[in-house]
């Protein structure tokens, strides 16, 4: 992030609520410690771009000494402009590495599984990068929404009890995947990105159709859609009547 951009953020409401939440998953889960280098997957979204924006202002405010690894797998999905993505991040003083990976071939010959084949391929070249830069820690952008989203994707497809949580263990605990917005909700998210002038670079996944997510995330649009809602659900995970389960 340019000098000039943090300071104008650090000024901002920005160190209140925003930079407080950072702070409540970093203490509480300890995801993060002085002196760290570590990746951080971008995809061109607001998701994304709050978290690595944050990470960074948390970073200066404190002064602890990170290294931020802000990268994004190119996986050769059609509509992905490299260039605007590339650009954008530039604009606020981030350089991006891109990471080329061989996911949309492959998921054009297998119709089954495509989201946990493509977050597989992305997040195997994100730690890969991490590897690469001696780092075992990868963020992802997870938040209150999609934790809840997981909740159900098990509940439903995999009848377990599980989701997603803020320190995640992969490779027999060798790599860790964190997630720093994990007490963030999109309204916030939202917010934050507005107040930053940030518009999105995305495009529109060609198997969208085929997403048992996006069926889930529908659901939970039309039966759960307010913050009230989705808190009860997040924080009730937590609130386990055992007399009451099998």
């Amino acid at each position: 992030m340019s000098s000039v951009f943090a300071d104008h953020l650090l000024k901002s409401w920005i160190t209140g609520e925003p930079l407080g939440l950072i702070k409540k998953v970093i203490q509480r889960y300890r995801i993060l410690s002085p002196g760290e280098n570590f990746v951080v997957g971008v995809s061109g979204g607001v998701d994304s771009f709050t978290m690595l924006l944050l990470l960074d202002a948390y970073n200066r405010k404190f002064q602890l000494n990170w290294e931020i690894i802000p990268s994004f797998v190119d996986g050769g999905f059609p509509g992905t402009n490299l260039k605007k993505i590339v650009q954008t991040f530039s604009r606020y003083g981030f350089k991006i590495k891109v990471l080329k990976e061989n996911i949309y071939p492959k998921l054009k010959k297998n119709k089954k599984n495509i989201c946990f084949l493509c977050t597989r391929g992305r997040r195997k070249a994100l730690v890969e990068e991490a590897v690469r830069n001696y780092s075992f820690k990868v963020a992802f952008a997870h938040h209150k929404e999609d934790v809840v989203e997981a909740l159900f994707l098990n509940l439903i497809y995999n009848r377990e009890f599980a989701t997603m949580v803020p320190d995640q263990t992969i490779l027999q605990g060798r790599i860790h995947i964190i997630r720093p917005l994990y007490f963030y909700d999109k309204v916030l998210i939202k917010k934050i990105a507005d107040f930053l002038k940030f518009h999105p670079v995305s495009y529109t996944c060609p198997f969208r159709r085929f997403s048992r997510r996006m069926s889930i995330r529908r659901f939970l649009d039309r039966e759960a859609s307010g913050r009230t809602q989705i808190d009860n659900i997040f924080y009730g995970m937590k609130n386990i009547r055992w007399t009451y389960l099998p």
